[in-house]
């Protein structure tokens, strides 16, 4: 048997420590590395997020700061390129409202415009304001209410519609504002390329999904009525998909001394990437209204309105506060988020007048507060 000498042993000892030390630091130092790449990662999508919720919103001040504090977190590559087309199609979209604007202008008092088979005119223009002349009555609208088609009547006042450049000006319009048409603004945007004004770096932008602006919602009073509506013995937790069981999920939710629902969905859920849905118990039959403010949001809940787990709507639902409006009246629903009107996407196969649940889909470890909520039925 080989016998090292004690000193021999005790230097290999100190040796193994120092390397399990360095180990040990190189793992923390990537391990930081990791959670500041996934928090640049996150910064720079909500960066873009808010850039696009402005120029959604027609926030054209807002779309200009925040463009600028996306500029900082320059850097990486796909986010680079994703900012430069933004920042192009931004740049179309600000000759389009510049456009409204002078054509406002123009037409105020002494022009007719024809939107549709409708006639209006342009009673006043401020600026910050637009008063139209339809049907014999006065309407007023700030710039985030004109309806799009006439804004874009407006700016056909000073833009010739069969320009190329045009084209694109317009569809940019229609592709970012929430209150446009990305079939619309694709059919420009084809236009456009046909008079051979290169779209093509632009047309990445229609794999995003539309953005909702945010808006300042007023949080109410809560009613007697409402604050039972609230309570958390008449709202449930379940999971979705493959992780579904017909048991609750129980702990969830609790109600506050306002009377505001708030859930708190913990690891023990669930798995990491699984979601619940968070209802009141009550069943949704025939024509109904439901409303709801929802407080607190972040990434990935959505509008769930489902018979069972197997056919339904459902809408993304952005982050923040949240107003939510849904209406079913005959076979037809529709669906406002932040007073936009939003697109439901039907999965599974969709019945009119289905009996249905109305329910918020959240991945585990969300928090959130339902501030408000009212429904009629009939």
């Amino acid at each position: 048997m080989i016998r090292f000498p004690p000193q021999w042993i005790e230097t290999r000892r100190i040796e193994t420590r120092r390397i399990a030390a360095w180990i040990l630091a190189a793992i923390g130092l990537l391990g930081g590395a990791r959670l500041a790449w996934g928090d640049e990662a996150e910064d720079r999508a909500a960066a873009l997020a808010a850039v696009r919720a402005a120029a959604a919103g027609r926030d054209l001040k807002g779309i200009k700061a925040k463009f600028a504090e996306a500029e900082k977190l320059r850097g990486e590559e796909k986010y680079d390129a994703e900012l430069n087309r933004l920042g192009e199609l931004l740049q179309y979209l600000d000759q389009f409202w510049k456009a409204v604007d002078r054509g406002a202008a123009t037409a105020q008092g002494n022009l007719e415009l024809k939107i549709g088979e409708d006639i209006v005119a342009v009673a006043e223009f401020d600026g910050n304001s637009l008063t139209l002349r339809e049907e014999g009555k006065n309407r007023r609208y700030t710039l985030a209410s004109v309806p799009s088609r006439v804004c874009l009547a407006l700016a056909e006042q000073v833009l010739k519609p069969g320009d190329g450049v045009n084209q694109v000006i317009f569809g940019t319009f229609h592709l970012l504002d929430a209150k446009g048409d990305r079939r619309l603004a694709k059919q420009y945007f084809e236009a456009a390329a046909k008079a051979k004004v290169d779209v093509a770096p632009l047309m990445a932008e229609f794999e995003i999904g539309p953005s909702i602006p945010a808006i300042e919602i007023e949080i109410p009073t809560l009613t007697p009525a409402q604050k039972l509506a609230l309570s958390e013995k008449n709202w449930q937790v379940q999971a979705i998909g493959a992780d579904a069981s017909k048991k609750p999920i129980e702990g969830v939710l609790s109600q506050d001394q306002e009377g505001r629902l708030k859930a708190k969905i913990p690891a023990s859920a669930g798995a990491a990437d699984s979601l619940v849905a968070i209802s009141p118990k009550r069943l949704f039959a025939g024509n109904f209204q439901f409303a709801a403010i929802v407080v607190g949001l972040k990434e990935n809940h959505t509008l769930r309105l489902t018979a069972g787990q197997d056919s339904g709507y459902t809408a993304p639902l952005p982050k923040g506060t949240v107003k939510i409006e849904l209406v079913r009246q005959g076979a037809k629903v529709a669906c406002r988020i932040n007073g936009v009107e939003v697109e439901l996407k039907e999965f599974g196969k969709v019945r009119p007048q289905l009996v249905t649940t109305l329910s918020i889909g959240a991945p585990i470890g969300s928090e959130f507060t339902i501030a408000a909520v009212e429904w009629t039925t009939r």
